[in-house]
């Protein structure tokens, strides 16, 4: 018989104790079937052995009937994905030239904040550190230029400032700003800017209202101060925060209601609740307020796509972020196609393209600002199609693991998953912590599910 490691018609499966009841979750009907644990034990040495040789047995007990008879109904079978490849590869060429409309600008790296939890800030491998760069015009011009000729059938295009403190090179963004509104003339122009909100004066106010630029400030409530300093001496920052926020309110109630939003960053020891309840003076709408987690993992504190359990919140720390996802994805029970890729691999260069202070154009202001990530600028050749296909289609360096990952359709995995900063490349290796993470918040989610419907009889 085979070994196990030789086996390739193992089904793709995955399966779970949740409350002392038996459960499999099977990939290919999208489907959790509850178990009796004979059957459980059955289904187990079935992967175990694989499809073929489990047909071999020929067992004569009941659980081993019905296992066969599942499998002739399509239940537990080793049927994948044939080919990772990316939707919109075939026609990626023609959405860059046409259909280009999220521009993202990094007008600065300089920041006036020391923050524990921002790579940027900390002398790490991870990311560049921060710096006195500033955009100049001629690349902005340039930048906003290519997004006017590559986003004739787009309905809308966005343009964001980005940092470092964007409004460190306030200068820049008006002048960016006012050059945009000349040539998109007859398409609408959403403007986004992500600021710490500690420089804010009357003229940016004026600025951002005429614009009707949405805000989003960077601002941790009542654990600002534990975290986020001005960079020069070290002194708290949340004071002269507030008091900006306050102006922007009084200035125009409307616009603050409208266009201003909160990104507060909570960390394992902190309460969810009392932020939340923090922001209330400000944000008529929790959907206001989009809160990051912060994750301990050996700078100060690095990103991560997987959210904390935070303290003071039964409903943060019980149900699964992804949970909503995970619903909405196995509730549909679409066959699984020939030809698929993991759900997070964003368009390259359609949404979002970001353009760094030098001019070079990268999938997201969220990349690693390396050199395997870079497929143009905006300065010389603009994109590089090739490199943006392989971009696309990421997900190849891992394919022979995703093809039989029974979570494949939950995966969310993006290129930002595949750098290896130290070699300057993209590999499948450092992959392992996401998948191991998303599998984690999967089942979690799954179990989650399961008590709701249960609740729920």
């Amino acid at each position: 018989m085979n070994t196990h490691t030789e086996i390739n018609d193992r089904p793709v499966i995955q399966l779970f104790i949740h409350n002392n009841n038996c459960y499999v979750y099977d990939y290919n009907k999208n489907i959790i079937l509850r178990l009796s644990r004979s059957h459980y034990a059955e289904i187990n040495e079935l992967y175990t052995i694989g499809i073929k040789f489990y047909r071999e047995l020929n067992k004569g007990t009941a659980e081993y009937k019905d296992i066969i008879i599942l499998l002739n109904s399509g239940y537990f079978v080793d049927r994948t994905v044939e080919q990772l490849i990316h939707p919109y590869d075939g026609i990626l060429e023609i959405l860059l030239n046409r259909f280009t409309n999220d521009l993202v600008l990094q007008v600065t790296q300089d920041c006036n904040f020391q923050c524990r939890y921002c790579l940027y800030a900390n002398d790490t491998k991870v990311e560049r550190n921060h710096s006195k760069s500033m955009m100049d015009f001629s690349t902005a011009k340039k930048s906003i230029d290519y997004l006017y000729n590559h986003s004739m059938d787009a309905n809308e295009v966005t343009i964001g400032y980005y940092g470092g403190e964007p409004f460190l090179n306030f200068d820049l963004i008006k002048r960016a700003t006012e050059y945009a509104n000349s040539i998109f003339q007859s398409k609408r122009i959403r403007y986004l800017i992500t600021t710490n909100c500690s420089i804010i004066n009357d003229e940016i106010i004026d600025f951002i209202i005429t614009n009707n630029i949405q805000l989003t400030i960077s601002y941790d409530g009542p654990y600002q101060d534990d975290h986020r300093k001005f960079r020069n001496n070290g002194s708290d920052t949340s004071n002269i925060v507030q008091q900006n926020i306050k102006k922007i309110m009084k200035k125009d109630c409307r616009y603050f209601e409208e266009n201003v939003s909160f990104s507060p960053v909570i960390f394992s020891d902190e309460s969810y609740d009392d932020t939340s309840n923090y922001f209330k003076q400000f944000a008529q709408s929790v959907d206001n307020v989009s809160f990051g987690y912060a994750n301990l993992s050996g700078v100060d504190y690095i990103y991560s796509n997987t959210k904390l359990e935070v303290r003071g919140s039964q409903k943060q720390a019980t149900r699964p972020d992804i949970y909503d996802d995970m619903v909405s994805i196995i509730e549909d029970k679409s066959p699984i196609p020939k030809h698929w890729s993991p759900s997070g691999q964003c368009v390259i260069g359609i949404k979002r393209m970001f353009v760094n202070v030098s001019g070079d154009i990268y999938p997201c202001e969220k990349i690693v600002e390396n050199e395997a990530f870079c497929f143009g600028s905006v300065n010389d050749t603009f994109v590089n199609i090739n490199k943006a296909r392989r971009l696309l289609n990421i997900s190849n360096l891992s394919e022979t693991d995703c093809k039989k990952c029974w979570a494949f359709r939950f995966c969310s995995a993006c290129i930002s998953h595949y750098i290896d900063v130290e070699n300057n490349c993209l590999t499948s290796d450092n992959t392992q912590h996401y998948c191991n993470k998303l599998k984690d918040n999967i089942l979690k989610s799954m179990k989650y599910y399961i008590s709701e419907l249960d609740n729920s009889l």
